[in-house]
């Protein structure tokens, strides 16, 4: 193999270990924010389980505040009771009667509940069963996240794992001192390997070699060296980048589906999503009382 063959050879392998890195280093970024996710909602619902433990041995230490309040109903009951009967006994006292009828109504709706039916929706009996639901599906909520969290914490050590074998493999390229240090990148590497793939370059060094019409081009903004720039803008540079486009597109590809086998995981993920939405609901039960 002649030494442009050979050139082109070495820079297509530099190519390949360039993006597998770009993925490898993509997927742990990608996998460690996942993992501080789950960390936050463990957390989270850690939190809610306690509050409901709490607020539930709150409702099962006070029984006697509902009798009493029963109690107080019917007192008032009676009072009012009284009060229409003076009223049809001493018609004299008639408006004065209605007005202290009125006043304690007033007062009553403001202090004591509407009806028995607000007052059952208070009563330990009725707030038991939904403070139970409630913690119930916070549990299940809780396995789930364990069950997530095992399996991103696999994902991890095997992403971990290819990225140092895409590093290693990638060190022990530029080990071999071909390139010199300030193109030892995915972007010049990719842009390199083209003008000899197409014909645009015939010889390595020189005015028309592979390094100089890298610098012309750069100079000329021809071309985008920097990763993030070039990824929001990968239209631009099809046209003059068209190995690193493809390189990146592929990449891109399979970041995306190691991220899809991270975010499905069998069903936990819409199963955590349904749990929390049961405990929202069970919440809100409990605060309004049905």
């Amino acid at each position: 193999m002649d030494r442009i063959g050979a050139m082109k050879e070495y820079l297509r392998r530099a190519v390949i270990c360039e993006r597998n890195l770009y993925i490898w280093s993509k997927a742990i970024e990608y996998a460690n924010a996942k993992m501080e996710q789950i960390y936050q909602e463990h957390t989270d619902l850690e939190r809610k389980e306690r509050a409901t433990k709490q607020e539930l041995e709150t409702v099962m230490s006070l029984p006697k505040q509902e009798k009493n309040q029963s109690v107080q109903i019917e007192k008032e009951k009676k009072k009012e009771l009284i009060t229409i009967i003076c009223l049809i006994i001493f018609p004299l006292t008639t408006i004065i009667g209605l007005l202290m009828l009125f006043t304690r109504l007033w007062v009553d709706k403001k202090t004591l509940p509407q009806n028995s039916n607000e007052l059952a929706k208070n009563s330990k009996g009725y707030r038991i069963p939904l403070l139970q639901e409630k913690l119930e599906t916070i549990s299940t909520a809780l396995l789930e996240n364990l069950e997530m969290e095992d399996y991103v914490a696999k994902k991890q050590e095997e992403i971990a794992a290819n990225l140092r074998m895409a590093k290693q493999n990638l060190q022990q390229l530029y080990e071999m001192n071909v390139l010199p240090h300030k193109y030892r990148n995915f972007v010049a590497v990719a842009t390199m390997y083209e003008y000899l793939q197409t014909g645009r370059c015939n010889t390595i060094e020189g005015g028309h070699g592979i390094y100089d019409t890298y610098e012309n081009d750069l100079r000329l903004n021809m071309i985008i060296c920097n990763l993030v720039e070039i990824n929001k803008r990968l239209g631009r540079i099809e046209a003059n980048q068209r190995v690193l486009y493809n390189a990146l597109q592929e990449a891109n590809r399979e970041l995306s589906r190691l991220q899809h086998s991270l975010d499905n995981i069998d069903g936990s993920v819409q199963r955590m999503a349904d749990n929390a939405q049961m405990a929202a609901e069970a919440a809100k039960r409990v605060e309004q009382g049905g």
